[in-house]
């Protein structure tokens, strides 16, 4: 069975800090409906976490309680319209709930009652970065600086990209990114105004940014993922006050990935925005969360070496790399080192499957079976080779 490897988001105590969180998690009216926020009360420079599309505020989960702990800010999360506890403005046809004019007067207006309409520092993720963009555009004085992680390029959307995207963006399949998440399905139709929008809205250049950049963007096409490598390139070219930072073997998903490089750039650019006072603070703190993170990682690094899934992802990879020959033997080795595993017997059979070898396949599938009765994709595998 093709099982990718899943990122581990490190969850760290730090005992020996006097931070407390004062999580309020609250609706805010903001005339036409209500916004759903949660604001951890600190000190200094608050930090608005954007989320990508689809997602709501809880994608930030792994890292608010880390970066208030650290910076001892404001933390701000929410919830953009119709994600999570957020509501739709009624009063907007389907084409305009989730256009960014519309979101961020909805998020301007949930700030302000919050009394955190002031100075801000920005983190935003894909699609968010587009918000963070026009936030900053708006208010160039209270935006104080920007962390972008793997976020969208108002260049990336180029006129040929677009014209793509537009016929592949049928009817059927808008229906069924509506039957998987209605606010998404929102968000595709205000796609293209938002994207027009925001042709004509930049980043200031004297606003500090700190770009990372996915090394495996999100894209299945190999031209556009370096097209939009390309485009984070340009973003930071020439630009003293922009940091651009490639994140090596990560995803889309950076922060969850490598959850230490996206809390390295947001500690780094708030303490740089804080008092000398605050820094030292700031870096004593920093110093408890990087020595437990360094010393959890490695511990859990050291148990997955030539564990089950670490040889099961080798042979996968193998594979990528049309290593058949190399990737049986491994598949093999791991049936021979975890023989109660139903799963290596059904990549072993996987593998066979791909060498021709039906036969011998069909017994591996057969041996995964008997070792998990519930295992579909054996069932299935099973299935065919009868016809």
């Amino acid at each position: 069975m093709n099982t990718k490897l899943i990122s581990i988001a490190l969850v760290l105590i730090f005992s020996s800090l006097t931070l407390q969180a004062q999580d309020l998690d609250t609706l805010v009216d903001v005339g036409t409906h209500k916004m759903h926020f949660n604001i951890w009360n600190g000190t200094g420079i608050p930090i608005l976490f954007e989320a990508g599309g689809g997602n709501d505020g809880n994608i930030w989960s792994n890292l608010v309680k880390e970066i208030y702990s650290i910076t001892g800010s404001t933390i701000i999360t929410y919830d953009r319209v119709g994600y999570g506890k957020s509501e739709y403005n009624p009063n907007l046809p389907d084409d305009k709930r989730a256009l960014i004019t519309n979101g961020i007067d909805a998020l301007e207006k949930g700030l302000q009652k919050l009394g955190l309409n002031k100075e801000l520092i920005l983190v935003a993720h894909s699609y968010g970065g587009y918000y963070a963009t026009y936030l900053a555009a708006k208010h160039p004085s209270k935006i104080k600086g920007i962390v972008l992680i793997d976020a969208v390029t108002s260049t990336f959307h180029s006129k040929e990209f677009m014209e793509r995207q537009k016929k592949e963006r049928t009817k059927e399949w808008l229906n069924n990114i509506k039957e998987q998440s209605e606010p998404l399905y929102f968000e595709c139709l205000a796609n293209a105004e938002t994207i027009g929008i925001m042709k004509n809205n930049s980043i200031p250049a004297d606003i500090p940014v700190i770009n990372l950049v996915a090394d495996n963007p999100p894209y299945d096409n190999a031209a556009e993922n370096e097209r939009w490598k390309s485009c984070h390139q340009e973003f930071v070219k020439n630009n003293p006050n922009r940091i651009g930072i490639l994140a090596y073997n990560c995803g889309h998903y950076v922060h969850f990935d490598n959850p230490k490089l996206a809390v390295d750039a947001i500690v780094r650019l708030s303490s740089e925005l804080s008092t000398e006072a605050e820094k030292a603070a700031i870096l004593k703190r920093y110093l408890v969360y990087s020595n437990n993170y360094t010393n959890t990682y490695r511990q859990q690094e050291y148990e997955y070496w030539h564990s089950e899934r670490d040889l099961n992802n080798w042979g996968y990879s193998l594979l990528t790399d049309e290593k058949l020959e190399e990737a049986l033997k491994l598949f093999e080795l791991n049936t021979m080192l975890f023989p109660d595993s139903y799963n290596v017997w059904d990549s072993y059979g996987e593998a066979l499957l791909l060498h021709g070898d039906k036969e011998k396949a069909r017994k591996m599938y057969e041996k995964s079976l008997e070792l998990n009765p519930d295992n579909g994709n054996a069932k299935e595998v099973l299935s065919k080779l009868k016809d």
